[in-house]
């Protein structure tokens, strides 16, 4: 059967809605919730959205923060951009009890870092990082130097159901969010980016989630 204007219109306001009941659930705002495949797509998203608006924009070589344990779906896309030179990498693994301390980060800040990503729970190990207090010291840091970079990814793909990984209690820039690990659908996954982040879109000729997805 043909779908009628009125089905379309149904099918995009209950997506609307599902965007504004998340934005309140996790404090921030409807137009910074993107909708996605899955918490691969939302990482990818980040990482080479982050890296490629800022080499549109500077004329320098990015730097980024990432931790040894993360994802996959972090640590490859890192791994290809390195190889096609497209960024520098600080590595920074975690203590005896599988923490990253929030020194560690901050020490590895330099001129030309514009984004740092840090998993909120680890896949693996389970250990529940310090993102808040990460977070801060990326703040200080950018409010001295009246600078908006560097960002701040998390993944709370493996916390959401049991830690409130809310925007406002994480202070993170981007929260990436997989719906099939919070006994949601397989193919659904979320990126919340603050409005202030600037990030290229990925894919092209479409249009959807505000240009991202295009």
């Amino acid at each position: 059967f043909p779908v009628t204007i009125l089905e379309g219109e149904e099918a995009k306001e209950k997506l609307e809605t599902a965007r504004r009941e998340i934005a309140q659930i996790l404090h921030c705002r409807s137009t910074e919730v993107f909708f996605t495949s899955g918490g691969t797509e939302s990482l990818n998203l980040a990482i080479f959205g982050v890296v490629r608006a800022v080499k549109k924009e500077k004329d320098f070589l990015p730097h980024l923060i990432v931790s040894t344990i993360e994802h996959a779906a972090v640590l490859e896309p890192i791994k290809f951009l390195l190889e096609q030179k497209e960024i520098e990498v600080s590595f920074v693994g975690p203590d005896e009890n599988g923490k990253i301390k929030p020194e560690s980060i901050e020490k590895e800040i330099k001129e030309n870092t514009v984004l740092v990503v840090v998993q909120h729970s680890n896949n693996e190990i389970g250990t529940i990082q310090p993102i808040s207090k990460i977070a801060k010291i990326i703040q200080s840091y950018r409010n001295q130097n009246k600078k908006y970079y560097p960002y701040f990814l998390s993944d709370a793909s493996q916390s959401v159901c049991l830690e409130d990984v809310s925007i406002e209690r994480l202070q993170v820039d981007l929260l990436v969010l997989d719906g099939i690990k919070m006994y949601g659908p397989r193919g659904a996954g979320l990126l919340i980016a603050r409005r202030n982040v600037r990030m290229a879109p990925m894919i092209f000729g479409g249009g959807q989630e505000a240009g991202l997805l295009s």
